[in-house]
């Protein structure tokens, strides 16, 4: 088992949890942009977590002609209360051009009028009952913000930072006979010194949790700067004018240039050293000024806006959720 706090918050997808400016959403397409089928948002509220009373409208394109889909979305949850929205859904059919129009606000009662609705909270998503996706599961769409307009040089930038992150999560994986023995050796190093991992104070957990966090990136995404120092390259010589998506990559630039600390010899060997010095707050293994790549790219806003313009310019969906930190999935590179 894997000892570390990353795993649980580097495999976050899409935005971080900031203040997120509206997105930029084009008009209604008659058709499916990207994806076929699909299902598109209006209007652009954050279905997660519209306004209270808020009606979020979902509009199916590219179904089959009167297929029969179910509906789920989470009961009503009061934005003071600590609960988790689960267990509703209805069952609907497209119309004779596969589209629908199905409703869900956000309370305890459905909007007026005809048609499949419902109310609750969280996003509603949508699965076909007649065929499955290309996984061999059940066919499942969640709804997205139609595409804004954009010129054929801004999806051009966006397919190549796309490709640049699905060249870097392949390397990523071409890595995995190091990166296995030394997550191994990283495990075995943890089941030695659990008493140099267990903490006497809430700072000295911190301070633990984050030595542990770079230690598990140093045998993983971080074992060899090869593959990070050539996304740097790649994405730099994009020149990527879209301002948005710019913003994004310089960040992604900068924190993969930086060079990344390791513990030297291993883990247990640095806390150690620390434990023997008194556990001194203000000396730590692991400098609070030295950032982490998984902590500066799923912390980062600009990160998390420029993910969602490259969805908004077409790019690959897989590639865009890496972008955003979903590259830092451990389990793609080393034995859960």
């Amino acid at each position: 088992m894997l000892v570390s706090t990353v795993a649980a918050t580097a495999v976050a997808f899409g935005i971080p949890l900031l203040a997120v400016p509206a997105p930029n959403v084009g008009p209604l397409p008659d058709h499916c942009v990207t994806v076929t089928p699909c299902v598109y948002i209006d209007p652009p509220l954050d279905p997660w977590a519209p306004p209270a009373g808020a009606v979020v409208t979902y509009h199916g394109r590219g179904w089959q002609p009167r297929e029969e889909l179910d509906a789920s979305w989470g009961s009503y949850c009061p934005p003071t209360d600590d609960c988790l929205g689960a267990g509703m859904g209805t069952t609907f059919r497209a119309d004779a051009r596969g589209r629908f129009v199905f409703r869900l606000r956000h309370g305890t009662r459905p909007p007026a009028g005809p048609g499949p609705k419902g109310a609750g909270s969280e996003a509603a998503s949508f699965a076909s009952q007649m065929r499955a996706g290309s996984d061999g599961e059940a066919l499942i769409r969640e709804g997205a913000f139609a595409p804004p307009r954009s010129t054929g040089r801004q999806r051009r930038e966006a397919r190549g930072v796309a490709a640049a992150m699905t060249a870097y999560e392949r390397a990523l994986v071409r890595l995995r006979p190091r990166t296995v023995p030394a997550t191994d050796r990283y495990n075995d190093d943890v089941d030695r010194c659990q008493d140099v991992l267990r903490a006497r104070s809430p700072a000295e957990r911190r301070i633990v949790d984050r030595v542990t966090d770079a230690a598990i990136a140093a045998a993983s995404w971080n074992l060899s700067p090869g593959p990070r120092r050539a996304l740097a390259e790649r994405l730099a010589a994009l020149r990527v004018t879209d301002e948005q998506l710019r913003i994004g990559v310089e960040a992604w630039i900068r924190a993969a240039r930086r060079p990344q600390w390791a513990p030297r010899p291993g883990l247990c060997a640095e806390l150690r050293r620390w434990r023997a010095a008194g556990s001194p707050p203000d000396a730590p293994p692991l400098s609070p000024s030295q950032p982490l790549l998984q902590e500066e790219i799923t912390g980062s806003l600009e990160v998390g806006l420029a993910s969602r313009r490259l969805e908004e310019l077409r790019a690959d969906k897989d590639a865009a959720a890496a972008f955003a930190g979903g590259v830092f999935d451990l389990t793609r590179y080393v034995d859960p």
